[in-house]
């Protein structure tokens, strides 16, 4: 009778223990994702600061400001995309609308800059210049070769 006893305290002491491992297992998977999803809305942010930046550089420069930036085509493996909306849609301002395109979690960050900031701006290279008072942003996309 004791043996039974012994084996069947083993057994409920191995189930709970391989019960209390899953559930640390699952803790750290959760916060292992949580810190990750953390790290791509913080690479998405620093985008948004460089270019939010760059255009109050060449806002409060004067006319002639010229000024090549670039802006990564991935964000650690993480793609993502930017698009600038300006003062024709919008009414006070222009925006530049960054998406993490990430299907398990989505992140986007609105950067607000003045209305006489308009153009095209994309992943990689981009020029920014101001004549007669306007900002105008320039995607710098290489030519693609004719077949």
């Amino acid at each position: 009778m004791k043996n039974a006893q012994s084996a069947v305290e083993a057994a409920i002491i191995i189930s709970i223990m391989t019960l209390m491992l899953i559930v640390f297992l699952l803790v750290i998977f959760e916060k292992n994702i949580e810190v990750n999803e953390q790290r791509q809305q913080r690479l998405i942010d620093d985008i948004a600061f460089i270019v939010k930046a760059e255009a109050g550089m060449a806002v409060k420069a004067e006319d002639g400001y010229n000024r090549t930036f670039n802006l990564p085509e991935e964000l650690e493996n993480w793609a993502y995309s930017i698009q600038l909306i300006d003062s024709s849609v919008l009414i006070n301002h222009t925006e530049i609308i960054l998406s993490l395109e990430n299907p398990n979690a989505p992140y986007e960050n609105a950067v607000i800059l003045p209305k006489n900031v308009l153009g095209e701006i994309c992943r990689g290279k981009n020029t920014m210049t101001k004549q007669e008072g306007l900002v105008v942003i320039s995607c710098n996309r290489p030519a693609v070769p004719a077949p």
